[in-house]
């Protein structure tokens, strides 16, 4: 789905997604891109016949999708956080309700670490959007050359400490899917982790 499809010829959207679109546009980004918010749609599109949930769920988790990473700087703890705060400023702004704002904001801070609560099904389902990618051999290798571009500030080995904490963190998790399609990606996934956290070791 491109972003252009939220503008629907309204002027305050159009400048609303102009601005996001500048913004995953920025040559500086490299993994978290437009090419990211549309792996996430075509996997969302994939589970749209499965998912049984109200429309106003489903336009919260698109927009979260939109937002999640509109502020991104890497290696920042402040990403997820100014991120959600853009989304309920630009969205509060349009005039949304206040409790899809509220749900929208939930979603983008629930990709911070990866974690939400129990009940909160479109936060679990924008986790498992955000990490699917990581169950495909080729596309775990890709993604993790586009992410180490965006790292290029970081020597080899402080980048490949960040990442064996970070992936180390994630193995240890008893489940690291919580949607209803969790199945599809965890044993993939958690292969493919122990399998990078081998080669990141090498360069500590």
């Amino acid at each position: 789905m491109a972003l252009s499809t939220y503008a629907d010829g309204d002027s305050k959207w159009i400048s609303a997604v102009d601005a996001i679109a500048k913004e995953y546009e920025s040559p500086s980004r490299v993994y978290h891109d437009t090419r990211h918010l549309h792996r996430m749609f075509d996997e969302l599109d994939c589970w749209r016949p499965e998912l049984n949930i109200r429309v106003d769920q489903i336009a919260a988790l698109e927009l979260a999708i939109v937002y999640h990473d509109v502020v991104y700087v890497p290696g920042s703890p402040e990403n997820e956080r100014l991120s959600a705060e853009r989304a309920v400023e630009d969205l509060r702004r349009l005039g949304l309700p206040r409790a899809l704002v509220h749900q929208v904001k939930m979603a983008i801070l629930a990709t911070m670490r990866h974690v939400c609560g129990r009940h909160d099904r479109i936060s679990r389902l924008m986790i498992d959007l955000d990490l699917c990618a990581m169950a495909s051999p080729a596309e775990y290798t890709e993604n993790g050359s586009r992410i180490r571009k965006e790292f290029s500030v970081f020597d080899d080995q402080d980048y490949a400490k960040g990442r064996v904490d970070f992936l180390g963190a994630m193995l240890k998790r008893r489940r690291i899917f919580r949607g209803p399609f969790a199945d599809r990606y965890e044993q993939a996934t958690r292969e493919n982790i122990v399998a990078d956290l081998a080669r990141q070791r090498s360069h500590l």
